[in-house]
């Protein structure tokens, strides 16, 4: 692992609070709906669970207005899904009320023609009622109730309506729904954002485009962005084909609107923000101006930008013609505009892929890579950023080295299992990259045109990757099934070498010859261009079936060079990757987690594995474990992997502080100095560990050994605000007394932040201070705070009860935490604990015991 392509690697900077399932922003779900685990990827894009439901059969059933009795259902009343979806026209009339006690409340009218060879007689809305929403819905003049089973008082989405009548093939159906939703907006809320707010046909979980007509009454003092383009003639926002349509809703936001070719762009954004969100103004203008002369068309005569997080995380399409650019308020002036271009191109590629046209695989990659492919060539053909396609496939080619299982094509329970970044280095890198070797393979001319037909014919239609590839080869007249099979069922890498290459005279001409060999495991027709001392070029493809490929040219000049790949549109390793053991590649090829690592280390501390970034990650596991031999043999490889560079620096820094906890000091201070002399003045920080290793932080360490525990000086009569400050700057395991000396404090004191007491408690824990321990968690579970933040408190309560052989109590407070069970788990990535249901069922047949 070099350099600089270490510090790209991320640290979560609060390892022992992770939060499962959510987002930096979710679209608001309704509040009576159960938490469901959505897969999300970098975009943000929600895959929603497929639930198929064939038939019911409800004597009685509970909803909140009351009890009705049905009769039995016949053979007829089920629901199915057509195969290719009726789409819908939604005339909706919203009221928002955002305030502490606000709602979302209308009406809407939603017409659907059954497009299918056969008749309905059952239809489903995504929405769900209880205490906090309600719907009606009439059809023909009759009032429609709901199907579902379950004799609660909150019946969740999909609600599943008989009708009254047979829907047959061409008719038309007009449903009249009235709905009303809770929203909880405080005064210190300054933002909204649902895509849910309205009740709406669903098929499956399946996208699809509905047209839309929306007329919506906001509050004042919010800038408002939906997925529509607003009609000042009619007062409403309207949109001829949405995957989604959302509405975001800013408190004292800044709004600017700039008119590009028919699409007007429109920007939300807060004070600070404003720079950054002017910069992706001006840029989104550039792109649909390109896309527009390349594509022939956009797909909406819409944009918003909208702020997401807080951090420069990228973005994500928020609902169909909203996106978000997270990190607006990092700008700083002066800086290179190149991030803010390049997030939001990117996003603007998922307007034609992801929203235009729709992928209904899972995992889902062609949409991510087609949408790539978009901002890759506005990027490039800008000359913003020459580099972008090899950015794009760079975290697929290091994670090869790891020695990942990184095939496509696989179960979503098996991405379940994945350990390591799967949507960062399979979806959003290889998925790219199989969509750049596709173009390699096609060539530039043909491919282009392939893929403006497709954007063309699939605008509002479902396109999964196997689909594709019948496009492709219809269109091409060629079979692809050995380029699929490779790039998308199969974890084959490619690799190519030019063994030698010769020039020889003959006559008034030269003949050239190139020898080119397989080295990986994946068979592709690689491009090569001779070069010749003239100037002349020429280029000629390998045979994807041989291994071995002599390539003549004929030239009126001496070849001067040969070159792989020269438009570098190939993900292709240089070097083979070194064999390893059966069993270690098992263990290695779905990542590893820190309570993986000593498993990991026995079987691959034989092997010659070449690859420093697994010996560094693999160093810092072990690191976290507190077995610091092994962790300082892991580091040793590195460094004798590594010639130089940062790399080999804070390998032998990791080796000094490993030294100096197994109270070697002299040792300590030899490889200290010893990395001084590969600074390179840059740096590599572990956050969670709340380390920085740099120049300063081994000239620190050659005065003062590493130690675990934290240095804190609390005052003598700290404020609330002083005890939580020190809290934050504490790591989460191994300070010693130093969260005992803290909690001592807290007495007399008024402390309602309900995250200090989650780390005091998970601290103390450590330290083995289960009584003061127990007493955080109380807190935790007292104060204001989630179903999620109770719910873990309460296990941690019956954690601590087993510890001191309470098992009664211990039992109580596990069967208490289950009330709170919101279906989301709470990871302690330090312990390697993953806490929900499933852990809760296993604590109440065995007791919880901890061995540090």
């Amino acid at each position: 692992m070099k350099g600089e392509s270490i510090s790209r690697i991320l640290f979560s900077p609060d390892p022992s609070f992770q939060k499962e399932g959510n987002g930096i922003r979710l679209p608001t779900r309704n509040p009576d709906e159960p938490i469901i685990k959505y897969s999300l990827g970098r975009d943000r894009m929600n895959i929603p669970p497929v639930c198929r439901v064939l038939r019911f059969v409800a004597p009685a059933f509970l909803i909140p207005w009351g009890i009705f009795f049905l009769p039995s259902l016949y053979s007829q009343d089920k629901y199915w899904v057509p195969k290719d979806l009726p789409k819908s026209h939604y005339v909706i009339d919203a009221r928002l009320d955002l305030s502490p006690k606000g709602s979302i409340e209308g009406k809407e009218t939603i017409v659907m023609k059954n497009t299918s060879r056969l008749p309905m007689s059952v239809v489903a809305l995504d929405w769900s009622t209880g205490p906090a929403s309600s719907i009606s819905v009439t059809a023909s003049g009759s009032t429609l109730k709901p199907l579902n089973p379950e004799k609660k008082p909150v019946l969740s989405s999909p609600l599943f309506y008989p009708l009254p009548d047979l829907l047959a093939p061409g008719k038309r159906l007009k449903l009249e729904v009235t709905f009303r939703k809770t929203v909880e907006f405080s005064a210190e809320d300054t933002e909204l954002g649902d895509t849910h707010w309205y009740p709406r046909l669903w098929w499956d979980g399946l996208p699809l485009h509905d047209s839309f007509s929306v007329k919506l009454d906001v509050p004042a003092g919010f800038a408002l962005a939906a997925s529509g383009r607003f009609n000042p003639k009619t007062g409403r926002y309207e949109n001829k084909g949405a995957r989604t349509f959302g509405i975001y809703l800013g408190k004292n936001m800044k709004t600017e609107s700039r008119e590009v070719e028919g699409v007007l762009v429109t920007t939300l954004a807060t004070e600070k923000g404003a720079k950054a969100a002017a910069a992706c103004l001006d840029t989104a203008v550039d792109v649909v101006k390109f896309c527009k002369e390349w594509l022939g068309f956009y797909p909406y005569p819409f944009l918003y930008i909208i702020p997401g997080g807080s951090g420069r995380w990228g973005g994500y399409p928020f609902a169909t013609g909203i996106v978000a650019i997270h990190g607006q308020e990092t700008f700083k002036e002066g800086e290179p505009l190149v991030w803010w271009q390049h997030i939001t191109s990117h996003e603007i590629g998922h307007e034609y892929w992801g929203e235009w046209v729709l992928d209904p695989d899972d995992p889902a990659w062609l949409w991510i890579g087609m949408g790539i492919f978009i901002d890759t060539e506005y990027m490039t053909a800008r000359k913003f950023d020459p580099e972008r396609r090899a950015s794009w496939m760079g975290n697929f080619l290091n994670a090869l080295g790891t020695y990942y299982d990184m095939t496509v094509d696989i179960p979503p329970a098996q991405v379940q299992k994945i350990k390591y970044d799967h949507n960062n280095t399979v979806i959003h890198s290889k998925g790219p990259s199989i969509i750049f070797a596709l173009d390699s393979v096609l060539g530039r001319t043909e491919f282009i045109r392939i893929f403006k037909k497709c954007l063309q014919e699939h605008g509002g239609r479902r396109l999964g990757w196997k689909d594709f590839q019948g496009f492709c080869e219809k269109e091409s007249g060629q079979d692809l099934g050995w380029f699929f099979d490779q790039w998308v069922r199969s974890n084959a890498y490619l690799c190519y070498k030019i063994e030698t290459q010769d020039s020889a005279n003959e006559g008034d001409e030269y003949l050239s010859t190139i020898k080119v060999s397989k080295l990986g495991t994946m068979r592709m027709p690689i491009p090569v261009k001779a070069v010749f001392e003239d100037g002349a070029e020429a280029v000629q493809y390998t045979d994807r079936l041989s291994d071995v490929n002599v390539l003549t040219f004929k030239s009126k000049a001496k070849l001067k060079e040969a070159v792989l790949d020269p438009e570098k549109k190939l993900a292709m390793l240089d070097g083979p990757l070194s064999p390893i053991s059966p069993e270690a590649a098992e263990l290695l090829a779905l990542g590893w987690e820190s309570k993986d690592s000593p498993a990991v280390y026995k079987a691959v501390k034989d092997e010659s594995i070449q690859n420093s970034n697994i010996w560094y990650w693999l160093g810092m596991h072990l690191f976290e474990l507190g077995r610091y031999g092994d962790a300082s043999d892991c580091f040793e490889n590195v460094t004798k992997l590594e010639k130089d560079g940062l790399t080999k620096f804070a390998a032998l820094g990791w080796m000094g502080l490993l030294k100096d906890l197994q109270r070697k000091r002299p040792e300590a201070l030899k490889y200290y100095q010893e990395a001084l002399k590969y600074d390179t003045g840059e740096s590599i920080q572990h956050d969670q560990f709340k380390i920085k290793m740099d120049k300063k932080w081994v000239e620190d360490r050659l005065r003062t050994p590493f130690s675990l525990q934290t240095n804190v000086e609390i005052p003598a009569k700290p404020t609330a605000d002083d005890l939580i400050k020190i809290a934050d700057g504490l790591n989460w395991t191994n300070e010693g007394k130093a969260p005992l000396l803290v909690f001592e404090k807290t007495k007399g004191l008024t402390i309602s932040d309900v995250h200090f007491w989650l780390k005091m408690g998970l601290l103390l824990f450590d330290g083995g201070h289960y009584t003061e321990s127990f007493h955080a968690f109380d807190q935790v579970f007292t104060l204001d705070s989630s179903a999620l933040l109770k719910f873990t408190a309460l296990v941690w309560m019956g954690h601590l009860m087993d510890l001191k052989k309470q098992r009664d109590k211990a039992i109580e407070y596990y069967k208490k935490a289950l009330e709170y069970d919101t279906g989301e788990t709470m990871t302690h990535s330090q312990y390697g604990m993953r806490i929900n249901r499933q852990w809760i069922e296993e604590r109440l047949k065995t007791p919880f015991i901890w061995k540090k």
